[in-house]
C-alpha cells in the first residue's frame, strides 16, 4: 500500500487519489467513534435498566424505601442508606460520576436532589421508578465540540406488595 501511494503521489493526476485516501481515514475514524460511543451508550443503558429493575423489585417487596425497617417487618429491609451505597456503587462501576444521576422511587429519590426517603405505599399501590443520567460523546467529542450531556432513563412500573396495617384489610 506505501509503494501504491508514494507511486500516486509522483504521478500528475495523484492529489485526487491522496485525497480520497485522506477523506476516507476521516469518515473511517469518525464511523469508529461513533461505534464506540453507541457501545458505551448501550452498555450504559443496560446496566442502568438493570439497577432500576432491581430497585422496582426491592420497592415493591418493601412498599417503598424508608429510612428505617416499618414495624413487624420480617427480614432483612433494605434501607434508604443502603439502597443509596448500592446505587452509587453501580452508578461508579458505570462510569457515571457523583451529580450525574437521579433515581426516582415514587415521590423519594437518590442522587443529584439529594436523598429522600419514599412514601409508605400499602399493599396493591402503584408507583413508578426511574432512574435518570447523563451521558457524554467521549469519543466523539475528541474530533468534534459536543456541548454538554445527553439524558438517557429507564423507568419501571411498581406495585406495593407490603401490607403496613393488617388491622385495615379489606381483602381481595
Amino acid at each position: 500500500m506505501l509503494k501504491r501511494l508514494k507511486k500516486q503521489i509522483k504521478s500528475s493526476d495523484g492529489s485526487l487519489d491522496i485525497f480520497s485516501f485522506v477523506t476516507g481515514v476521516i469518515v473511517s475514524i469518525f464511523l469508529i467513534c461513533t461505534l464506540l460511543d453507541l457501545m458505551l451508550l448501550g452498555w450504559q443503558f443496560n446496566g442502568i435498566s438493570q439497577l432500576n429493575t432491581q430497585i422496582a423489585r426491592t420497592a415493591s417487596i418493601q412498599g417503598g424505601v424508608l429510612d428505617t425497617a416499618p414495624r413487624d417487618y420480617p427480614g432483612n429491609y433494605v434501607t434508604l442508606t443502603d439502597l443509596s451505597n448500592t446505587v452509587n456503587s453501580r452508578m461508579r462501576s458505570l462510569g457515571v460520576p457523583n451529580g450525574e444521576y437521579q433515581v426516582d422511587i415514587g415521590d423519594g429519590s437518590i442522587g443529584r436532589n439529594g436523598d429522600f426517603a419514599s412514601s409508605e405505599y400499602d399493599y396493591k399501590t402503584h408507583f413508578t421508578t426511574r432512574v435518570t443520567t447523563t451521558y457524554h460523546w467521549k469519543f466523539l467529542r475528541m474530533l468534534f465540540p459536543i456541548a454538554g450531556g445527553r439524558e438517557i432513563s429507564s423507568t419501571r412500573p411498581a406495585m406495593s406488595e407490603w401490607k403496613y396495617n393488617y388491622g385495615t384489610w379489606d381483602g381481595e
